[in-house]
């Protein structure tokens, strides 16, 4: 288990974001899992939206300690309905839905003479990921 880290967020008030909810893509891990930390240190709630469930679901262990600070919400950004079932999931959990942060992106391990030696089908599914999904 990870240890836990106590995330500051220096220069701006503790309860800045109370009673505002947040959905984030790719929540959890890197950039996203600490927006996730960020904005709950803020007083906000957060809506884990992602394809990775053990992290998110760690995430979310890590965020409830003493309250109710955080949901996971199984979502694929490729697909709209998952990213809707993550903005329903907010509104229904936390009776609000306030910030959006589409964070979820992949790369490719780019091998000598890229894009040459890329398939179609992986550049799709990095545009999927990185571009459309954002949409």
């Amino acid at each position: 288990m990870a240890a836990t880290r106590r995330v500051e967020v220096s220069g701006l008030q503790p309860h800045r974001l109370q009673g505002k909810a947040a959905v984030i893509t790719g929540g959890s891990s890197g950039i996203g899992k600490a927006t996730c930390e960020a904005l709950v240190a803020l007083g906000a709630k957060v809506v884990i939206a992602d394809i990775l469930v053990e992290a998110g679901a760690a995430l979310v262990h890590q965020l409830n300690r003493n309250e109710k600070n955080a949901v996971f919400e199984l979502c694929d950004v490729t697909k709209p309905q998952d990213i809707r079932s993550a903005v329903d999931a907010c509104l229904r959990e936390f009776g609000t839905f306030d910030i959006m942060f589409n964070n979820a992106g992949v790369a490719l391990e780019a091998p000598f003479g890229f894009p040459f030696h890329t398939t179609s089908s992986v550049w799709r599914k990095l545009l999927d990921i990185n571009l459309t999904g954002m949409y």
